[in-house]
């Protein structure tokens, strides 16, 4: 079964004209003087030229149309008064309201799990570490979460989901603790929201969650963790598939990694978290690094809490697309740009000790930058000493030296390459 919790609209609603009178909501959408304006923040008597609370989306372009020649809004042939009245607006929606379909999550459908077998689990306690593929947590204070790439078919069709389970509970969070799911997105992938600048862009967020009832933290930051933005969702029934969804405007403020050197906006889900992390302003940019509100349920205030999250989605626009369970194999593909392994071997003749030789082996695809390395000792034969040194974002460098002459040097062992966010 699954249920919806409501954060609020994903869709324009149109208004009309602008009257002062009227409160308005974000994704309202007014016209005034000839033009039609996009609200961005709660606002009453605010002239939409106010760009803190509006945003202009049409404005006349000089172009002549010619009414009642067949033109056609709504059903009805279009005169004068249409265009006076600024109805062809309805004839499109506009690339700013508009959504794209692309996901601009790592592994959103959870189905990649490079770290460890699907259903072998990890314990975060006191810090953090990544539970698998796009998907990190926060588990900072006296409890403990045990993470793991889950097999339970998702609402959208993926036959896997992330699950955290409060295996040592925290009953009296201090002001600093921390619990959330975390979910990092290359900066790359995100410059067309264009953050940080004067035409930054709103996105849309959604996610499946399956978590204990409860009032829960939603929020999105940058890789500096100087901008956050918060909003609320609240469980009414534990223990069931709920779909989760936030329209959040774009940033012109702060600075956000925009390439390939880092994280560009990041998601978070809070399971409880102390007063060193909440904010009073939901529902706008705050300068600062905030995950929720005083309204937070402690959710890891007794063990064996589940909290499960699947299907997640991040596309530019404000208008919610259809969910699309994506190929395995893509999927796999991506998620070896940040993290990828490999079975590195080499064998060589060694006329005496101390011979020297050396091997480069190179990794599935080219990663995001020079990743660290990491290995999971195979068979060695006549190794004095070895040592592995990244050379590029596609290959390594192994150096041996042997222990004995008269005898094969020999290497057989999983190279592990981490070029993660």
């Amino acid at each position: 079964m699954t249920t919806t919790s409501d954060l609020g609209r994903v869709r324009p609603i149109h208004r009309g004209a602008w009257s002062a009178a009227a409160p308005y909501e974000p994704l309202d959408i007014v016209t005034y003087n000839n033009r039609s304006y996009f609200c961005v923040q709660a606002a009453t008597a605010v002239l939409p030229t106010n760009t803190t609370y509006w945003a202009i989306v049409a404005e006349p372009t000089g172009v002549t149309i010619s009414v009642g020649k067949g033109l056609m809004i709504d059903g009805v042939e279009a005169g004068s008064a249409d265009l006076s009245n600024n109805r062809l607006f309805k004839l499109s929606v506009l690339p700013e309201t508009k959504a794209s379909k692309r996901n601009r999550h790592l592994n959103p459908a959870f189905q990649v799990c490079q770290d460890r077998a699907t259903g072998a689990s990890t314990v975060i306690s006191s810090g953090s570490a990544y539970a698998f593929d796009g998907a990190y947590v926060f588990a900072s204070g006296g409890g403990a979460l045990t993470c793991q790439q889950a097999l339970k078919t998702s609402p959208g069709g993926s036959p896997c989901r992330l699950r955290c389970t409060a295996t040592t509970a925290d009953a009296a969070i201090a002001a600093s603790d921390n619990y959330a799911a975390v979910f990092p997105i290359e900066g790359v992938n995100i410059a067309d929201l264009l953050f940080g600048t004067a035409n930054a862009k709103s996105f849309v967020w959604r996610g499946v969650v399956n978590l204990p009832a409860g009032t829960y933290g939603l929020s999105f930051y940058n890789q500096s963790a100087t901008r956050s933005y918060v909003t609320m969702f609240t469980i009414a029934t534990g223990g069931v598939d709920t779909l989760v969804t936030a329209v959040v405007p774009g940033d012109t403020s702060g600075t956000w990694v925009l390439d390939t050197s880092g994280a560009g906006v990041i998601a978070r889900i809070c399971f409880a978290a102390g007063t060193t992390w909440q904010t009073a302003t939901p529902g706008a940019w705050n300068a600062g690094n905030f995950i929720t509100t005083s309204a937070q349920t402690n959710s890891m205030s007794a063990i064996n809490n589940v909290f499960e999250v699947c299907d997640i989605g991040l596309y530019k626009g404000v208008e919610l697309p259809d969910w699309e369970l994506g190929s395995y194999a893509d999927d796999l593909m991506a998620c070896r740009r940040y993290y990828a392994s490999m079975v590195f071997s080499i064998r060589a003749n060694c006329t005496s000790a101390y011979n020297v030789h050396s091997g480069n082996g190179y990794f599935p695809v080219t990663m995001r930058t020079n990743p660290s390395i990491s290995i999971t000792p195979g068979t060695r034969s006549n190794i004095g000493s070895l040592v592995y040194t990244t050379q590029t974002e596609d290959s390594f460098l192994a150096e041996m030296v042997s222990a004995a002459g008269g005898d094969t040097l020999a290497i057989n062992e999983r190279i592990f390459g981490n070029a993660r966010v």
